[in-house]
């Protein structure tokens, strides 16, 4: 049998133990520093690609360590604004333009009206010359007891417009004080010894019908022809006042800082605060009673809604003939001043002496409310001031004004509880 044949073997050199396991160790060490940097530079590429993917997926990472935050000052907030924003605006309209406030009642009037001096006209108020004409359209109204128990208006026009006043009847002395009072120009028919004493002492400018008869001055013809009223028929207009002042060259504008007028409640301020502040006692006025004798007593009916007083006398409702409207032709005004002062009878005929110079005591009533005041004056051709009890200056509602010359021995009568209404009781069936 053939023989077989050996495999032949590698049979090394024979060598240290110790030297070949030294020679395999190297050979690992050799192997797996060769794997480490293979795997180191894969972790340069492969760490950084897998961190990117995972924050692309995750934006807002937890931290792996916990580090401290570095404080950064917090800005103050800016405040929102309270206001919008401005613009340029189109001008306003000023509701005062081309007008100024009257020293008479403290409303608006045309300013080229506001430098003239007011016209005074004295106006009958016997029985027989009712009704009146012009009165509703004064701005002022001054009453007080002529001769007997017969009183009389004063009626003070500063935007002069009425086209019948009247009937104008003659002065006294202190008619001319109330027209000096104003700076007015003074109308008048006629007049007493010593209201035209008056009258030429203190060379007052009037326009007196006893020579301006059917110029300035005219008669009503249904008055004229009736025998007891002749004496109430004498009238005159704004137009003819006008016109006579101008042909006569009567000085039409005021002197500055006259100081005519009143001072007036221009900022709304409600009556209660003013008057409790003026040192005066404070009473609700309904009503009031004027008593200057017992055929000519003057009565005012507050009225809340219009915020005004209603006059009445004797005979009823005291009205305006020049307004055809019946409800709106009785006078109302806004402010009641009572002037109480010392007066009495110095001849046979009634006629008076009535103290104008001086001062004393009296009572403003406005708004529903009555108060004490006090008036001076220093001299006949000088403007009287009123005065709350405090010392401070009465300040009126602006309107027009009535002034009640009273004796002072006498009481006025005032209504404070508001009269009770009627209720209408409305029937039903059953």
């Amino acid at each position: 049998m053939p023989s077989k044949k050996k495999k032949s073997e590698y049979i090394p050199k024979r060598q240290n133990p110790n030297q070949a396991r030294s020679t395999r160790s190297k050979r690992k060490q050799s192997v797996f520093l060769t794997w480490l940097l293979i795997f180191s530079a894969a972790g340069l590429f492969v760490v950084p690609t897998a961190l990117f993917i995972v924050n692309s997926m995750n934006p807002h990472p937890a931290p792996v360590y916990a580090i401290a935050p570095i404080p950064v000052p917090i800005p103050t907030p800016t405040p929102a604004p309270t206001s919008p924003p401005r613009f340029p605006l189109e001008p306003s309209i000023d509701p005062m333009e081309g007008l100024v406030h009257s020293p008479l009642t403290g409303l608006p009037i045309p300013e080229e009206i506001g430098p003239l001096r007011p016209v005074a006209v004295v106006v009958n108020n016997h029985s027989r010359a009712l009704p009146q004409s012009g009165i509703i359209d004064a701005e002022l109204i001054y009453e007080v007891l002529s001769e007997g128990n017969i009183t009389r208006l004063v009626a003070i026009h500063h935007e002069l417009e009425a086209p019948m006043i009247g009937p104008v009847r003659s002065t006294r002395d202190y008619f001319a004080d109330f027209a000096m009072d104003n700076d007015a120009i003074f109308a008048h028919h006629g007049g007493s010894p010593s209201g035209y004493v008056r009258l030429h002492l203190f060379n007052v400018d009037n326009l007196d019908g006893m020579a301006l008869e059917g110029t300035t001055f005219w008669r009503d013809p249904e008055r004229f022809r009736i025998p007891m009223l002749i004496e109430h028929s004498s009238f005159t207009s704004a137009e003819r006042l006008e016109s006579t002042i101008y042909n006569r060259n009567i000085r039409r504008e005021r002197f500055e800082d006259d100081g005519i007028g009143f001072t007036f409640n221009q900022r709304g301020v409600p009556f209660e605060e003013i008057a409790m502040a003026s040192g005066g006692q404070l009473r609700p006025c309904w009503a009031l009673t004027v008593p200057f004798s017992v055929q000519y007593p003057r009565t005012f009916v507050y009225d809340p809604e219009t915020m005004t007083y209603a006059a009445y006398n004797v005979h009823g409702p005291h009205i305006d003939r020049n307004i055809e409207d019946e409800n709106e032709a009785q006078v109302r005004v806004t402010n009641i001043l009572i002037q109480l002062t010392r007066m009495r009878v110095v001849d046979g005929d009634g006629r008076r002496e009535v103290v104008t110079v001086g001062g004393g005591y009296g009572y403003l009533v406005t708004k529903g409310g009555i108060v004490n005041v006090r008036w001076t004056r220093a001299s006949h051709d000088s403007p009287t001031r009123w005065f709350f009890m405090n010392g401070e200056p009465v300040i009126l509602n602006p309107g027009q004004t009535w002034i009640c010359v009273l004796a002072d021995n006498l009481s006025i009568e005032v209504v404070t509880e508001a009269p009770e209404l009627d209720e209408e009781i409305e029937e039903t069936d059953e």
